[in-house]
């Protein structure tokens, strides 16, 4: 496996770049370009994902950090 020096040389992070690019340039030319969606619904749903992101990752965290670790590692 080759040594990675920095976050971008990651094959995985240079695909989800690629998706984020390509998934931003067709938003661009289709969503609020056609007035499908008004500006503040657009912001509406930004804030909304943005505070999932969170949630979902302070739950991660907390499940990270959590005594219980699933039914795989219970002891009868």
């Amino acid at each position: 496996m080759a040594r990675v020096e920095k976050f971008e040389d990651l094959e995985v992070w240079q695909l989800a770049r690629s998706l984020c690019i390509y998934v931003e340039d067709l938003f661009q030319t289709t969503g609020l370009d056609k007035k499908l969606i008004s500006e503040e619904q657009y912001k509406a749903l930004i804030e909304m994902c943005e505070l999932e992101i969170n949630k979902i990752g302070a739950f991660m965290y907390y499940l990270r950090n959590s005594d219980i670790k699933g039914q795989k590692f219970k002891k009868d």
